[in-house]
């Protein structure tokens, strides 16, 4: 950090994953001058460990406009890129399993067709067609055709790359401590070894340390940590040609044959959060969407997170919860859950039956009390956030995009106002809503 320039960079970017790498590569294209800082490497957090579904179906409302324009920059990325981007688009095929399944399918399909998205009814023969060596009850489904899979590690280095090409500096092993703000304007940000980096404008793309710098300089994101667990079997003859996705299961064939495969809607609750002490923190801010949720919402509780939060409340740590929040690689798999898994797979998918699982990782990613994502400018002058819950890998290019749109036009091309990082002030500013 010795050797940068305080004055080079006319946007700073924090975090160099999927959203900061696109945003990175967006404002590069128009001549700005622009820095990413990393804590770890490019892809290292929750950008290089998500499961890489690439999908439009099965959104929420004010997701289907972003992703009628996102799939559009995915095919281009993956044509006009130099690197391979690891973007398959195969199809996603979504399995209605029961009548009632099959009744949400419709709605959803409803949506998206009338958000102009290419999404199509398909029948219970149809799936079949589609994927002959399936055994579950099928009603039907959907199908988009446009969606795929990715290796979002494989994406987001390229993106990167990409990026590097048209002058972005990428700085990987630089911790941001905080953002700096002067007069009520975003003026750079401090590192772990107590560099100062100015810029009139500073990005926080950090993932699941979002929201421990956007309430440095005033901005409560209540976001929850969850863990996820996505594995991959060995390679296999091709079974599965589509990105398959149910209540149960999603499954997706790699390039190299391998079986990508994690859980789909389990229980009752579409949406799982993994939760230690920190997440108690903002119960009061996040409550409401989750009562009006609760058919939505399934919450465990993990006793590894609460011991070590608990271990450090005890260590009276500087910052409450620590930058030394761990990466992916310290996180524990949870071997039952996994094997749980592989026998669901088995089942559903007989012709799995004799591959041994190959990689299992783990991840943590975060996710707000509406499930929708935060992007836009917060707090002060020339602060912006670019923030998911859980569907960063779809939307970053697509996020990416709309920001430097707005840092370099004064406006995104698409309306952003359901994803104003500022909805969270206040309790009375979150109007719960059902969605679906």
């Amino acid at each position: 950090m010795t050797n940068l320039p305080l004055d080079e960079a006319e946007v700073l970017i924090i975090g160099a994953g999927i959203a900061g790498c696109s945003l990175a590569y967006f404002l590069a294209k128009r001549g700005v001058r622009v820095i990413v800082l990393e804590k770890w490497d490019v892809a290292s957090e929750a950008s290089g460990r998500a499961g890489g579904g690439v999908r439009s179906q099965n959104r929420q409302g004010p997701e289907l406009p972003l992703m009628k324009e996102g799939i559009d920059l995915w095919q281009s990325f993956s044509r006009g890129f130099k690197t391979d981007t690891g973007f398959m688009q195969c199809g996603n095929l979504y399995v209605a399993e029961t009548p009632e399944d099959m009744a949400e399918v419709e709605a959803d399909h409803a949506k998206a067709r009338q958000a102009g998205l290419d999404v199509h009814l398909v029948t219970a023969r149809q799936v079949k067609e589609l994927v002959p060596s399936l055994e579950m009850s099928v009603q039907g489904g959907t199908l988009s055709p446009r969606d795929g899979h990715t290796d979002p590690a494989q994406t987001t280095r390229a993106i990167a790359r990409e990026a590097q090409e048209l002058g972005a500096r990428i700085i990987t092993g630089v911790t941001v401590t905080d953002i700096l703000v002067q007069g009520g304007t975003a003026a750079g940000i401090l590192t772990h070894d107590g560099s100062l980096v100015k810029a009139p404008i500073v990005v926080n793309c950090a993932g699941v340390w979002a929201p421990r710098l956007a309430k440095k300089v005033g901005v409560p994101l209540p976001m929850k940590t969850i863990r996820g667990v996505t594995t991959t079997t060995e390679s296999a003859n091709p079974v599965v040609p589509v990105s398959l996705r149910s209540k149960r299961i999603s499954i997706a064939q790699r390039p190299n044959g391998g079986l990508r495969f994690a859980d789909g809607t389990v229980g009752k609750g579409k949406y799982c959060y993994d939760l230690g002490l920190e997440a108690f923190e903002r119960i009061p801010l996040w409550f409401p969407i989750f009562w009006v949720n609760r058919q939505e919402l399934k919450f465990r509780l993990n006793p590894d997170l609460v011991r070590r939060d608990f271990l450090r409340l005890l260590k009276n740590s500087r910052d409450r919860w620590g930058y030394e929040f761990p990466s992916h690689y310290t996180l524990p798999i949870d071997w039952k859950q996994v094997r749980k898994r592989k026998q669901r797979l088995d089942k559903v998918l007989p012709a799995a039956r004799s591959l041994r699982t190959e990689l299992i990782w783990s991840g943590l990613t975060n996710m707000l009390p509406d499930m929708l994502p935060a992007i836009g400018p917060a707090g002060p002058k020339g602060h912006y956030i670019i923030s998911f819950s859980g569907k960063g890998i779809s939307l970053g290019p697509i996020a990416g995009k709309l920001v430097a749109e707005w840092i370099a036009d004064g406006r995104p091309s698409i309306d952003l106002m359901a994803f104003d990082p500022n909805r969270f002030r206040s309790i009375r500013s979150v109007s719960p809503k059902v969605y679906r």
